[in-house]
């Protein structure tokens, strides 16, 4: 029997998501290398249902000090969810495309 993944965490820093809207005739697998793009999949429905979504923007947001070069765990901390008060718990720019971004249909 085949074996299939949903979602799964490559360890060469990407995240390789089975393309749902192409079962069951074919079975394709993408990479993302970045959370744009893992935000891009989940609003194109590439991967459904609340677990897989949930897994899906898990992995996006981990994308980002994986890929982040400045070395600085503290860098990275502060350049992902921010620094003060003001910016307690309010992500930045890097990780809205994730956060923000909800499954459609192209409806509406």
């Amino acid at each position: 029997m085949t074996s299939f993944h949903t979602i799964k965490w490559l360890d060469s820093g990407l995240v390789s998501m089975i393309d749902q809207r192409k079962l069951p005739h074919d079975v394709i697998y993408n990479e993302y290398q970045d959370p744009a793009a893992v935000a891009g999949a989940i609003k194109d429905m590439v991967i459904r249902g609340a677990p897989a979504i949930g897994a899906a923007a898990a992995y996006g947001l981990a994308l980002v000090p994986w890929h982040d070069e400045t070395g600085s765990l503290e860098e990275v901390y502060q350049k992902t969810w921010g620094s003060g008060a003001d910016s307690a718990g309010v992500p930045t720019d890097c990780c809205k495309p994730v956060l923000g971004h909800r499954p459609h249909d192209g409806s509406g």
